[in-house]
């Protein structure tokens, strides 16, 4: 059996927001504009501390490159044969490099994944996604009825993210989760009962909550 390996080149770039910060640990890909599946049809990369990727590509092969879940940081086909077009920086037929992707906002913002209680160990289960850099998220929170006012748990602290939940390809290439439980003993009915307050996310964006508790299913994500 012979089998022919095309010959590889590299696309580098640099992902950034629009504050100079790197943007970091998030997902970059390529994709083989001339669908051949078997000559590097997907090329997959993540960037590092410095936001900087690498993607290995077939030589002389047209590829969009593409930020993991962002749109607007797509780059137009784009192929490594030594010439220097609009959309590139260098191009020594080796290695070419596109200009830094720069964003105003986060490509994915952070938020709550799930909130509610959960009856069978008697916590109010707060959980939180985001990317790599939203962590570590600074919370100040609260447990109201607001029927009748009366508070029955804070909640206050800084939280990194867990790599147990949804471990696989949800943490490798763009997403991270972490969550807040506390202990609590609710009445049967508590209808009317939100979690109130703010969280600043690694980013520095402050977000106000004020989100009904649910009853959470026995399927949330936890801890394997």
């Amino acid at each position: 059996m012979i089998i022919k390996r095309p010959q590889l080149c590299q696309i580098k770039g640099q992902v950034t927001l629009i504050n100079g910060n790197p943007i970091t640990h998030t997902g970059i890909f390529a994709v083989n504009e001339l669908g051949n599946i078997n000559d590097y049809y997907y090329s997959w990369a993540s960037t590092n501390a410095a936001g900087i990727y690498t993607l290995d590509v077939a030589c002389n092969t047209p590829y969009s490159v593409q930020v993991w879940f962002s749109p607007e940081g797509t780059y137009g086909s784009t192929v490594v044969n030594g010439t220097v077009d609009a959309k590139e920086l260098t191009d020594d037929g080796t290695v070419l490099t596109l200009p830094m992707t720069v964003f105003e906002n986060p490509p994915i913002s952070t938020n709550i994944y799930n909130i509610g209680y959960e009856q069978s160990s008697q916590e109010a289960v707060v959980i939180f996604y985001g990317m790599y850099d939203a962590f570590p998220i600074n919370y100040d929170l609260k447990l109201r009825n607001k029927n009748t006012g009366e508070v029955w748990a804070f909640a206050q602290g800084r939280l990194e993210f867990d790599n147990l939940l949804l471990e696989g390809e949800f943490t490798q290439w763009f997403l991270r989760f972490g969550q807040i439980r506390v202990p609590l003993v609710l009445p049967a009915d508590f209808t009317g009962y939100a979690v109130q307050g703010t969280y600043i996310d690694g980013f520095g964006e402050t977000t106000s909550l004020d989100l009904p508790l649910q009853t959470l299913a026995q399927d949330i994500i936890q801890d394997q």
